[in-house]
């Protein structure tokens, strides 16, 4: 349930997993989440208000869903969740193939073989300049 806080419902669960959930890679969610794209156009306001508790999905004229309203702090929480998996996946990825190399299943690549000989600068315009610090944490 919200609070009121400034006139504005609040909130109170802070689990994205609460606010969003997910079963078996399908959102879960009530009928009385679905808006059809007429009422959301007339109650605009009421549709932000109800995001900001859980997602509201705008409904097409075929009854598909065609859009989801989502409080901002829940899209910034997915987006972290996301790039936190993406560099679980790339670490992991990369101790699999050094597993690999060690085992004698594949060979190491010299990195100018992939980047080719001016490598550093490529880092470095990819975002910075990477140390071996930050590259073997």
């Amino acid at each position: 349930m919200a609070t009121i806080e400034n006139g504005a419902p609040v909130a109170t669960s802070t689990s994205l997993e609460d606010r969003i959930p997910v079963r078996n890679g399908e959102l879960l969610f009530s009928k009385d989440q679905i808006v059809t794209a007429t009422d959301a156009t007339r109650n605009f306001r009421r549709v932000r208000e109800q995001a900001k508790n859980r997602p509201q999905f705008i409904q097409g004229r075929t009854g598909e869903i065609e859009v989801a309203v989502l409080d901002f702090s829940m899209l910034q929480d997915l987006m972290a969740q996301i790039e936190e998996l993406r560099m679980e996946r790339f670490y992991d990825e990369c101790a699999q193939r050094l597993e690999d190399v060690d085992a004698g299943r594949d060979r190491a690549v010299p990195i100018e073989d992939v980047l080719g000989r001016d490598w550093e600068q490529t880092l470095t315009m990819a975002g910075g300049a990477l140390t071996d610090e930050d590259l073997f944490e």
